[in-house]
Formats: C-alpha cells, structure tokens, sequence
C-alpha cells in the first residue's frame, strides 16, 4: 500500500509512549504505531460490517480494485444480498470471501435491498459498508477518508459519488449507520429509489465526492 510521509512535531511523551506499542510484529515500527493510534482515535475501526448488493451485470475490471479497498479493514460481519442473475455470480463471491477471509451471511433478496437490510435490525451495532456490485461501481484509493467525514457530520448515510464530465455519477458505495435499519419498513423497499430519499428529507443523508 502507497505510503506519504509527513513530518510532525510532537511532545516527546507521546513519541516514546508511541515507541512502547512497537514489537515487531503486530506493530512493526514507530510510524505504523502512530498508524495505528490515528485510526483508533479516529474511530475508523467502527467500520466493520459489510454488506455487497449483486446486481445484473457488474464490471469485471472493478473486482482487483474492490479487493484491495477492502482488504485495509477488519471485517466482523459480511452479508450478501443476491436476486440478481448474475451468471458467474459464485465466482466473483469466492473470490472476495478468500481475498477477505470472511464468509458470507446470506440475505434473501426477493424484498429488495433494502427489505434485505431490514432483517439487520439489532444484529449491527458499528457502520456498515454498502457495496452494489454492478456495471456502475466505481471504487476509490480508499474507504477512510469517507468514513472519517461520515463521522465528522453525523450522517446517518453518506452516499460515496464521483466527478465525470457529465457532472456527478453514483460509486455503488454507501456508509451507512445500524438506526437506518430500524427505519426500513417491512416489505419490500429499495434503499436508493425509497430509503435514502426519505432520510435525506430529514436531513440525515450526505454526500462525499472521492478522489
């Protein structure tokens, strides 16, 4: 993984008390101890549920990249959502459960997506990661930067969107925080076309531009 270096100016205290969590082995220096440290006080680690939508037809040059967006995280909790006919479906879902080391909670999808997520009520406790995997999915450099302004603002979903030259289109990525499970009626819903639009109504959807 890419790597940019900073120069920083701290209290010696913290340097040293940084330097006593290196062990060579679960935190291999002292620049990955302050890595480590940024993403517990940034609460990045509250970002382990993930949750991947099939859809008909998906982009087979996405895949790499949807892998390695997601290998940065530790994930507690996978659940999959698949009515679609998507004819190598098994594959591609092989894949990101060895690349990942998870296994798969199997939503049924016949209530849409978001009659899917509904079925989550009580279980999630910490964010969710909302992956449509279709022709549309557009993966950035990273999750984190998203998260940390999902935090930032309270949001309870916060739709991840890229720029073109058409304006702004859909990633396919979503953040998205357990009370909205609670809010999904029973039935069948769909989250982008019925969900979304009535939480943004209540000023609880946001939108981060990724890069």
């Amino acid at each position: 993984m890419f790597r940019q270096r900073v120069t920083v100016t701290l209290d010696p205290s913290l340097v040293e008390a940084a330097d006593i969590l290196v062990d060579g082995a679960t935190v291999r220096s002292r620049s990955h101890a302050f890595e480590v440290l940024m993403h517990e006080g940034l609460g990045l680690s509250n970002l382990d549920t993930l949750v991947v939508i099939t859809e008909d037809s998906w982009a087979a040059a996405a895949l790499t990249q949807l892998i390695a967006l997601l290998q940065g995280i530790t994930w507690k909790q996978a659940h999959l959502v698949s009515s679609s006919n998507l004819p190598d479906a098994p594959a591609l879902l092989s894949s990101l459960e060895q690349a990942l080391l998870l296994t798969w909670n199997r939503l049924p999808g016949e209530f849409g997506d978001g009659g899917a997520l509904s079925l989550l009520k009580g279980q999630v406790t910490n964010s969710m990661l909302v992956v449509w995997l279709g022709d549309t999915l557009s993966v950035p450099q990273s999750i984190l930067p998203a998260f940390a302004f999902h935090r930032q603002h309270h949001s309870s979903v916060t739709e991840l969107i890229a720029t073109s030259k058409e304006g702004y289109s859909t990633t396919g990525l979503a953040i998205i925080q357990p009370e909205v499970c609670d809010s999904i009626p029973a039935g069948k819903s769909s989250l982008r076309a019925d969900i979304f639009p009535s939480l943004a109504k209540q000023g609880r959807v946001r939108a981060y531009v990724t890069t």
